[in-house]
């Protein structure tokens, strides 16, 4: 998970600085052999207030936005653009844009999503070397599961075949991941949940063709009550050929 906005000039141009650095620690993974996926991620995130610009910009003004956007994109696709398939850029981080579902309707905010995510294939195939066939993780909306399987969320267009990724996350229940109120998890109704909702991603991607990476998980309660959520989800993913990623903030 990459910070891009602390570190623009006022022309959007990436400090050499930063860049070096992001490159520094993929360096160490890559001569690890482990893979590496780059993104933007607190750029997109719902705290403006904090410099994140991605949701505010692209509903007020697309052009504006596209500028800053595809400028980064292919700061950053071109520092990376020979390195193997060991590194993926993911498109966008938890992203949605309600203000436009709240106004307009779903199909309408859906559509705008679609439509960053499409320019982000397109801004990284143009930009030469391995990028040209790199695997790229799209952002589903909110990067939540139930949303991302609604009919108006769309897959890109990409000229280059069987390269794209479907990113979601998984902090379900809110109550037990996120807010602690909910102390236990694994009851029937617990696991149902959880089971539905692999499926669900299974059924509208794994099974057309699609991989699914869930970039984050996290869960609360006690250890054992943490480890049993951790274990069955990676169980189910497994099985399904998903990869999934422990988010760990420290706690």
């Amino acid at each position: 998970p990459v910070t891009w906005r602390d570190h623009l000039d006022d022309d959007d141009n990436i400090k050499e600085s930063w860049m070096n650095r992001v490159q520094e620690v993929v360096d160490y993974a890559v001569e690890r052999d482990f893979y590496v996926i780059i993104n933007m991620h607190h750029d997109g995130g719902g705290d403006p207030k904090f410099g994140a610009w991605v949701i505010e910009n692209a509903q007020s003004d697309y052009d504006k936005f596209y500028a800053r956007y595809s400028k980064m994109w292919k700061q950053i696709a071109e520092r990376f653009k020979n390195y193997s398939d060991h590194i993926i850029f993911e498109s966008l981080n938890e992203v949605g844009f309600d203000k436009i579902k709240n106004s307009q309707g779903e199909e309408e905010a859906f559509a705008l999503l679609n439509r960053i995510n499409q320019d982000f294939v397109d801004i990284i195939r143009e930009s030469g070397g391995n990028n040209q066939k790199r695997h790229l993780l799209i952002a589903g909306y909110w990067t939540d599961v139930a949303e991302t399987c609604k009919p108006y969320y769309k897959m890109p267009q990409d000229k280059t075949e069987n390269r794209l990724i479907v990113s979601v996350h998984y902090y379900t229940p809110y109550e037990f991941c996120i807010v602690g109120s909910q102390k236990t998890w694994g009851s029937d109704s617990d696991v149902k949940l959880m089971t539905d909702k692999m499926n669900l991603m299974k059924k509208h991607f794994v099974d057309k063709g699609y991989p699914v990476i869930i970039g984050e998980y996290s869960g609360g309660g006690s250890n054992k009550e943490f480890i049993y959520f951790s274990e069955y989800l990676t169980k189910l993913c497994n099985d399904m050929g998903a990869a999934c990623f422990l988010w760990d903030n420290g706690g």
